[in-house]
């Protein structure tokens, strides 16, 4: 109950949607991520999924969030992985597969090495969703489960790559710029 729910998109649709889901304290519509960093709200958790991908300086969209976040609060980012089956078929099916609203893109390892070691971050545990598998949509109630459990066994190959931060009890001791070597 004391649950403050806020939202935001770039999408109207999404945000309607999430409104008639969920109830929401507030939702922003924005045009980038950065426009949220104009705010001076400040949350416990953060989720952003499937957004850094999007951005041209997502070390500069971290240093953002972590200033969004209360001490000791919590930030859970999503991304897609690209050495995923989909995109691996997809590049054998068509010249140049890529989502053309993706800026970059990590696999697991680069995604661990962006951020511990290029952001710094303080990031509690790695995660994934789901191992991506054919016929999905048709059988999924079959193939959802399976694909579950393969994502545990197979973690750099399933579709998203996640982790879970721990912003510092002090804002001054999290390093989101680049380490010098």
């Amino acid at each position: 109950p004391s649950l403050k729910l806020y939202a935001s998109d770039i999408g109207d649709n999404t945000l309607a949607i999430t409104k008639e889901n969920v109830h929401i304290e507030e939702s922003y519509k924005i045009n980038t991520v950065e426009d949220l960093f104009e705010t001076d709200l400040l949350f416990d958790v953060i989720i952003m999924s499937h957004v850094l991908e999007h951005t041209r300086r997502p070390l500069d969209v971290l240093e953002g969030l972590v200033k969004m976040v209360n001490p000791n609060g919590i930030i859970i980012l999503a991304v897609p992985n690209p050495v995923r089956l989909q995109v691996f078929l997809g590049n054998i099916m068509k010249k140049h597969y890529v989502n053309r609203g993706h800026v970059c893109a990590w696999d697991r390892s680069h995604w661990m090495n962006f951020l511990e070691n290029i952001a710094g971050l303080n990031v509690v545990t790695y995660s994934q969703d789901f191992f991506p598998l054919p016929l999905r949509s048709k059988l999924k109630f079959i193939v959802g489960p399976i694909e579950l459990f393969l994502a545990r066994i197979f973690p750099w190959l399933a579709f998203s790559n996640i982790a879970v931060i721990q912003v510092a009890t002090n804002q001054e001791d999290n390093t989101t710029t680049a380490k010098s070597s």
